[in-house]
């Protein structure tokens, strides 16, 4: 056979080789996922202080524009004693004051969580995946969770909550359903306007209430505490206004005017509902919501899935894992997959050269 066509058969064009780098930078680059990767966080820690267990992060939180998520916790056995360690995922929701309700809903469709049952020795840990569908203009609403097995029941339960919302556009919305109007010891009126998030992800909720007499007479306006909401949950919004002495404030009116942020910290413009007028109730929602129970590590007490105390943003410490938008996680991979890339195409460009001349007849 000619030794010029033995030569061609080998060669490869540039486009060949271009695209056969192209596959193997994609067979390299891993799906889109969040996990916690940095200096060690404050953990999650058994409701009872014992420092049994704990769960790190206590909470992360994301947008991502893959179909899918995939999210790692860490669980450890901070105790002095070999446990055995139950993990499982739950539906997530919260009460009026922000407190996580485990089980309040299903557990999201296709999500699951592996390893499921562990051994941990005194001071050993395991990473957790947590794996969930997440639609197209919806989010992922549960909570990771991780008890003590024995022989009659499982203890010292942590968990830690994870808010992931899919691919835009987001139907978004919140509405107001009841305020109520409390005097303090301080002369003040305490101002709790509930909401409900009518959307279908996760929103931080604000607004203002304006207090208006029967005569139509307005006392002024106050700001409402900045809170996350749930999609279908209801959340109590704070503020508080100096009293306004001999007006008895369940005479009065209400007007809400709602405002929601889609970004993690609320910055940007915000988006804005109808005013609506709501009668004033008497007698103070959440005591939690106002006092200020402080950050909590665990959700959920001891064996008690709606025990829960702390609200979605208290959870943690502040050591959380927010991702406002994924891309600080898909960027470096997908910066590293050009590189490839173009070096991939490069190669192909200096190989197709060779073949060329090669193949020229002497």
């Amino acid at each position: 056979m000619n030794p010029t066509m033995r030569r061609r058969r080998r060669s490869r064009s540039p486009a060949a080789v271009a695209a056969l780098a192209m596959m193997a930078v994609a067979a390299l680059l891993p799906a889109p996922s969040i996990s916690y990767a940095g200096s060690p966080l404050p953990a999650a820690q058994s409701s009872d202080g014992a420092r049994t267990l704990e769960i790190t992060p206590a909470r992360v939180e994301s947008d991502i524009f893959a179909t899918e998520v995939q999210t790692t916790v860490r669980v450890g056995n901070r105790g002095e004693s070999t446990l055995e360690i139950e993990i499982g995922v739950r539906g997530l929701g919260h009460d009026r004051a922000g407190g996580p309700l485990l089980d309040a809903v299903p557990v999201p469709d296709g999500a699951t969580v592996t390893p499921t049952i562990v051994t941990l020795g005194p001071g050993e840990s395991v990473d957790v995946t947590l794996t969930g569908p997440v639609p197209v203009g919806r989010g992922l609403y549960a909570a990771v969770t991780a008890g003590h097995r024995t022989a009659n029941a499982v203890t010292s339960r942590v968990a830690a909550i994870v808010l992931v919302r899919g691919r835009q556009p987001w139907r978004t919305g919140i509405a107001p359903v009841e305020v109520f109007v409390t005097p303090t010891d301080d002369d003040r009126w305490l101002v709790e306007a509930v909401v409900l998030n009518t959307g279908d992800v996760h929103v931080l909720a604000g607004g203002d209430v304006e207090l208006v007499t029967g005569d139509g007479r307005s006392l002024g306006a106050v700001t409402l505490d900045r809170a996350k909401v749930i999609p279908g949950f209801e959340r109590a919004l704070v503020g508080s206004v100096p009293a306004v002495e001999g007006v008895d404030p369940t005479s009065l009116t209400a007007l809400v005017r709602p405002q929601w942020w889609t970004t993690p910290d609320g910055s940007g413009a915000p988006l804005a509902g109808d005013e609506t007028r709501h009668p004033v109730q008497a007698g103070q929602l959440q005591a939690g919501a106002v006092a200020g129970d402080g950050p909590l590590g665990a959700v959920g007490s001891v064996d008690d899935p709606d025990g829960a105390t702390g609200t979605l943003e208290s959870i943690g410490n502040g050591a959380d894992s927010d991702d406002d938008d994924g891309s600080s996680l898909l960027l470096p991979v997908a910066l590293a997959g050009v590189a490839v890339a173009l070096a991939g195409v490069a190669v192909a460009l200096v190989v197709g050269r060779r073949t060329r001349r090669d193949e020229q007849p002497s």
